[in-house]
C-alpha cells in the first residue's frame, strides 16, 4: 500500500486495509527518496478505512531487512541502491490537508501511488462524482470518483487538487461499473478524515456506533405539512433494524438526535456514528400526516455487531401468523 506524511514528526495517512490482517504493530515506510524507517500503527478506523502510522526515526540498522530490500528491489525499483539507507532525520516533508468541500464535479486532481511492479506513480485526472455511499448502514463514506489511473498498490496514496496544491482525499479502491464496465477510481473525502484524525493520532482504536440499517437523504423538499426544510429522510429501512423495531418508518424526517439538531443527511450521520455504544438515544422525526413531532428512542450497538443482530429469529407463533396471512 502507499501513504502520505501529514506532520514533519513522521504521521502517515494511509487506508487501514492495507495491513488490516497484520497481527503485529511494527510496520516498515521506504520513502520516495529510499530512506526507509521503521513506523508503529498509532489508531485505526476499519469502518472508514483510514490509519494512521507514527514514524520511527532513529539510527539503528538492521542487516536482515537490508538483505530482504535488496532482494525487493529487482520487483520494486531497479533503480535502489544495494544498502538501503536508514536515516535518523527527526523532521519530514509533508503533505498539506486541503479541504474536500471546495472540490466541484471537473476538479483537476493528481493521484500518487506506489505500485510494486511500476514503483511511484502520479496520474493526472478531473473528479467525475462526489457521492456518499451509506449501503445498507447509517453511516456514510463520503467519497470522490476520478477518472486519474490508479493501480493495485496506490490505497492510502493521496488525491491532490491541483488548484491549491493540497490533499482532498485517500485513495482508496477501483469500482467497476456494472453495465458499463468502467473503472471508477474512490478516493475518501478527507474532511472526514479529519473530523477523526485527532483521536487516531491519539491511538485509538475508533468503534463506531449504529441503530441498524438505513439510508438517509437530506430534504430536497418542502413537506406537505409544513415549512420543514431541514432534516434528514428515510428513504430506505429494514422494518426488523433496530430503528424499525423503535417505531422509525420509511420516509420519516429526522429533525433532532440526542438533543442536536439535524439539517442534512451527513449531521444525522455523524450523531448516531458518534453515539456512545450502549446508551439509548433519542431520535426526534417529523411524520406524513401527523403535525407534531414523534420521539423515539434507540439503543445504539457496535457498527459489526448491529449488521449481525439485524434479522431478528421467528418463533413459531410468528411462523404460523405469516403462513396464515399469505393463504
Amino acid at each position: 500500500g502507499t501513504g502520505v506524511i501529514i506532520d514533519e514528526s513522521g504521521i502517515v495517512l494511509t487506508c487501514e486495509h492495507t495491513f488490516r490482517d497484520f497481527d503485529g504493530k511494527q510496520v516498515y515506510v521506504i520513502l520516495s527518496d529510499r530512506r526507509v524507517y521503521r513506523s508503529r500503527i498509532l489508531g485505526r478506523d476499519a469502518v472508514l478505512d483510514v490509519a494512521v502510522l507514527q514514524i520511527l526515526a532513529d539510527d539503528r540498522r538492521d542487516d536482515h531487512l537490508d538483505h530482504i530490500f535488496r532482494q525487493f528491489a529487482t520487483v520494486y525499483d531497479h533503480d535502489m541502491p544495494e544498502r538501503v539507507s536508514w536515516n535518523n532525520s527527526p523532521l519530514f516533508s509533508h503533505a498539506k490537508l486541503g479541504n474536500s468541500s471546495s472540490v466541484r464535479l471537473g476538479s483537476r486532481v493528481l493521484a500518487i501511488g506506489s505500485d510494486v511492479s511500476r514503483g511511484n506513480e502520479a496520474h493526472a485526472g478531473i473528479v467525475t462524482a462526489h457521492a456518499t455511499r451509506s449501503g445498507s448502514n447509517d453511516h456514510g463514506v463520503e467519497y470522490f470518483f476520478t477518472d486519474a489511473a490508479v493501480y493495485h498498490g496506490h490505497s492510502g496514496g493521496p488525491l491532490i487538487d491541483i488548484a491549491t496544491n493540497a490533499v482532498t482525499g485517500i485513495l482508496s479502491h477501483i469500482c467497476i461499473d456494472a453495465q458499463s464496465r468502467d473503472e471508477r477510481n474512490a478516493a475518501i473525502a478527507i474532511d472526514q478524515i479529519k473530523e477523526v484524525l485527532p483521536r487516531l493520532m491519539e491511538g485509538e482504536t475508533i468503534t463506531h456506533g449504529t441503530i441498524g440499517k438505513l439510508s438517509l437523504l437530506g430534504l430536497t423538499h418542502d413537506l406537505p405539512q409544513g415549512a420543514l426544510t431541514a432534516g434528514a429522510e428515510i428513504i430506505e429501512m429494514e422494518s426488523y433494524s433496530r430503528a424499525g423495531r423503535a417505531g422509525l418508518r420509511r420516509n420519516d424526517v429526522i429533525v433532532e438526535i440526542g438533543g442536536q439538531e439535524v439539517k442534512n443527511a451527513r449531521d444525522a450521520r455523524r450523531l448516531i456514528d458518534q453515539a456512545v455504544i450502549g446508551r439509548k438515544l433519542e431520535i426526534v422525526v417529523m411524520r406524513k400526516g401527523i403535525t407534531r413531532l414523534t420521539r423515539k428512542v434507540v439503543r445504539v450497538v457496535p457498527y459489526a455487531k448491529g449488521e449481525q443482530e439485524e434479522m431478528p429469529r421467528l418463533r413459531v407463533l410468528d411462523w404460523f401468523r405469516i403462513k396464515f396471512k399469505l393463504m
